[in-house]
């Protein structure tokens, strides 16, 4: 520890993770050329060599190219595949739901995969490795503000999860925009 400085190894490793959410999310591709495994998509899929803090940030780097419209759907795919896999640690779903939430504007693509995941937490049922995932899937589903994802929301509020997940679902179906999609659908177009 460095003498003045109390929490020196908790700064080292927070700015380690802010360096790393900057070099994915901010620094050039050409920086990255010598190594395949610095995508963060590649970065998040590893279980191998990486770390729970790498592989989160990689996730938090994910959810920047809700800025890019050409990287969306990639991003949105590997966070999805995170999201999904129960061998991942809780933290790291968790993170990657809440990156999906900031996909506004692919909102369809992006709530496809806490859908499935409601369903299949559902299906588990209440445990204590899914309870805040499930919450935060709820959370964002809400952010997104789909109307497909009532069903999900509707039973997870009547669940038998704790409070705390039917609470958020509770709140993200009062976000939900039914207005907004009944207009854009083709069945109310003019004729």
């Amino acid at each position: 520890m460095t003498p003045g400085l109390p929490n020196s190894r908790v700064r080292c490793r927070a700015t380690w993770c802010g360096f790393a959410i900057f070099a994915f999310a901010f620094a050039p591709a050409a920086s990255f050329a010598q190594s395949a495994s610095a995508d963060p998509s590649a970065i998040l899929q590893d279980r191998t060599g990486r770390d729970l803090d790498a592989r989160v940030a990689a996730a938090v780097a994910l959810g920047a190219a809700s800025r890019a419209p050409a990287a969306a759907p990639a991003a949105i795919a590997s966070l999805g595949r995170a999201l999904l896999d129960w061998e991942n640690e809780e933290d790291l779903r968790r993170e990657a739901a809440r990156q999906l939430a900031r996909f506004s504007a692919h909102a369809d693509l992006a709530a496809t995969p806490l859908i499935q995941l409601l369903y299949q937490e559902l299906a588990r049922g209440a445990a204590p490795s899914n309870v805040y995932v499930a919450a935060d899937a709820a959370r964002a589903l809400g952010a997104l503000g789909r109307r497909r994802s009532f069903t999900p929301l509707f039973r997870l509020m009547h669940s038998r999860f704790p409070t705390v997940v039917r609470r958020q679902a509770q709140l993200a179906l009062n976000r939900l925009d039914f207005s907004r999609e009944s207009r854009e659908s083709p069945a109310n177009a003019p004729r």
